[in-house]
């Protein structure tokens, strides 16, 4: 199930809070390292290496979303927008409650406090933006939409197949893939038929292969795995030659050698996944 981004600037700042807790706490646990606190500072610099590694990644993923929803709403490459009013917001939270009794539930939820001037939905050729939540619309990848149609109600919605693989640890050590599919339906308001049309064309034409959402998308992300991994590498390399030294140096070595290590794990990862996507994509399009 895709729970969509809701006000991904706020999610920017988190991260970046995050990220400053961790460099304190990394910075509190080397220096108490040095003064002799070493468990206390084992924690620390461990609760602050994982600080400063995970939300790095979140971060860069929540910048792209406010780079995205920012030209959405000036208008940059938009290919439908309208808006729902209160009153249709309204009859297509009745209609929805009925979906849901039927076990059908929608990914988007009308919010309980609808504005007075109703609700934008604007689409992108790769993305929805519902008020202020966020969709990714991408054929390829951990979350993706599987197809497009109209949805008969009242009001009529486009209603989107979405997908989510997820991968969850087992009992015996191992992995499991799972895959969960759900439903996002978008309302679509009474004057805008026409819209909604452009809409069903343009995600269909993405589903059969006949158009590409998003061109150099997963190409940059495996550049910027490797070029990750790469820096990450580099660091790590120097730590290990330097491990000599920690006294000296408050065991900065040790932490460049650590974190070497894992950034260079997460760079390849991420450009393991880029690149397994891109040829899912090419072999989509082959075959089509």
């Amino acid at each position: 199930m895709s729970a969509g981004l809701s006000n991904p600037r706020r999610s920017v700042n988190i991260c970046i809070a995050g990220l400053a807790i961790g460099a304190a706490a990394l910075a509190w646990g080397l220096w108490s390292m040095d003064g002799g606190e070493d468990a206390p500072a084992g924690i620390a610099v461990a609760v602050g290496l994982l600080f400063c590694i995970v939300f790095p990644m979140f971060l860069f993923n929540f910048l792209w979303a406010v780079r995205l929803t920012d030209a959405m709403q000036r208008g940059e490459d938009v290919i439908a927008r309208w808006t729902v009013p209160p009153q249709t917001l309204e009859e297509f939270r009745a209609d929805e409650a009925e979906s849901k009794k039927q076990g059908r539930p929608n990914d988007w939820k009308v919010p309980k406090k609808i504005p007075p001037e109703g609700l934008d939905v604007i689409f992108s050729p790769s993305a929805v933006m519902i008020g202020d939540t966020f969709f990714g619309l991408s054929r390829a990848g951990l979350a993706r939409f599987s197809g497009v149609q109209a949805v008969p109600g009242n009001p009529l919605s486009l209603g989107f197949g979405m997908v989510m693989t997820t991968g969850r640890a087992t009992s015996s050590g191992g992995a499991r893939i799972t895959t969960q599919r759900s439903e996002l339906r978008v309302p679509v308001a009474r004057t805008a038929s026409a819209e909604a049309s452009k809409v069903i064309a343009h995600y269909t034409a993405v589903t059969t292969g006949q158009t590409v959402a998003r061109p150099g998308f997963w190409a940059l992300r495996l550049k910027i795995g490797l070029w990750a991994a790469a820096i990450a590498a580099t660091t790590g390399i120097v730590g290990f030659a330097l491990r000599g030294l920690n006294d000296q140096l408050a065991n900065i070595p040790l932490v460049m050698a650590i974190a070497g290590t894992m950034f260079t794990l997460g760079g390849l990862l991420i450009a393991a996944i880029a690149a397994l996507i891109q040829r899912a994509e090419r072999t989509d399009r082959t075959r089509r």
